[in-house]
């Protein structure tokens, strides 16, 4: 009976310092202000992956998504949020690309106050 709650607790310690251990290993999950960002097309998707052409780097760069990714089809415009050190990603955003206008209506308007 001594044996098995000895060994018991000697397993619990090293599941304890195990998790503590990953936890420092991976700090950028903790901290969203260590995520990166790449934006582009999709170029394809897998099982547990999603290709996009990122249009900073100018390649084709390959992220692990772990969630349904037949919501994003070959040539979607998308923004990713990723951990740099692993290639996950955290958050995708589809974006919309708005087609140019003449006379500035989708520049957005900048309001100026007045010194009067």
């Amino acid at each position: 009976m001594r044996k098995r709650i000895l060994l018991l607790t000697i397993l619990c310690f090293f599941i304890l310092v195990g998790q503590g251990f990953a936890n420092t290993m991976n700090n950028h999950q903790y901290y969203p202000q260590d995520l990166a960002t790449a934006t582009g097309t999709v170029e394809g998707t897998g099982l547990n992956s999603i290709d996009i052409y990122d249009e900073e780097r100018k390649r084709i760069e390959r992220f692990i998504y772990l969630q349904d990714s037949a919501q994003f089809h070959q040539g979607d415009y998308i923004r990713i949020y990723y951990h740099p050190k692993t290639a996950v990603v955290a958050i995708i955003k589809r974006m919309t690309v708005l087609e140019y206008k003449e006379n500035g209506q989708n520049l957005g308007n900048i309001l100026h106050k007045s010194s009067n």
